[in-house]
């Protein structure tokens, strides 16, 4: 096992047992959460910037810095998303646990251009290549909220079962003086199942006693690589969440 997935292992153990040793105790000395507002059912939308991490171990022409500094400039993040519902067993006013059923959008591009102005400037008007990974997203998360009537500070950390459903690459294209952008899409594969650590930091804003509007900045970064062992990559993405909930 990787190194830097032994530590995020690591990290996220100690964080699970400290927020249950702090949060898990507040039952004996403080207001219980009514039994008709343990259940907590909301709908999830969260815009995001997908984008991946690189690791070169040789091969690919990783030892070379100048293809670094090409991959470096010419990639950049793309518009992604997960949507979805979710469903949060609460303990108490301040601590429980949420999961539910996600469709999230991953993936990058490349500008060709900028990666070799010598080859491809001299052709095209622009080249790029667009790449979206699709997902059925299963998080569990712990989740901790601050005391409060109008606005509590929430947090929560877990973490999420990516399943992936299908892929595609977009490469498109304009020569130089032509009127039309050409379009190919092709296929793209990714191994079946990875996992992201969840993290997000935010507001939630209860309107009576049933209903609510919680707004969490969230980070997900992939655990397991996406390509061969000279190239590792990661999938990632940095989003904020709107989720609007109903207490049954």
């Amino acid at each position: 096992m990787p190194v830097n997935i032994k530590l995020y292992s690591m990290s996220m153990l100690v964080a699970w047992m400290s927020m249950v040793n702090v949060f898990a105790q507040d039952g004996a000395d403080t207001e219980k959460t009514p039994t008709a507002s343990k259940l907590q059912i909301g709908v999830l939308f969260s815009p995001n910037a997908a984008f991946r991490t690189k690791i070169f171990n040789g091969g690919l022409g990783g030892a070379n810095p100048s293809v670094k500094e090409r991959t470096k400039r010419s990639e950049t993040a793309i518009f992604g998303t997960h949507v979805g519902f979710s469903v949060s067993y609460l303990f108490s006013k301040y601590f429980g646990i949420q999961s539910g059923v996600e469709y999230s959008l991953k993936g990058w591009q490349r500008d060709y251009v900028k990666y070799n102005d010598n080859t491809y400037g001299d052709l095209y008007e622009f080249r790029r290549e667009i790449k979206r990974y699709h997902y059925l997203d299963v998080p569990l998360a712990l989740v901790v909220q601050s005391k409060g009537d109008k606005v509590r500070i929430g947090f929560t950390l877990g973490l999420v079962a990516n399943v992936f459903l299908k892929g595609s690459v977009t490469n498109a294209t304009k020569l130089k003086n032509a009127s039309t952008v050409s379009r190919v899409v092709g296929s793209e594969n990714a191994i079946p199942v990875n996992l992201s650590p969840l993290i997000s930091f935010g507001w939630d804003i209860p309107f009576g006693n049933r209903f609510g509007l919680s707004i969490e900045p969230n980070f997900r970064h992939q655990l397991f690589s996406q390509e061969s062992k000279s190239l590792e990559v990661r999938l990632w993405s940095v989003g904020l969440g709107l989720t609007c909930y109903l207490k049954p």
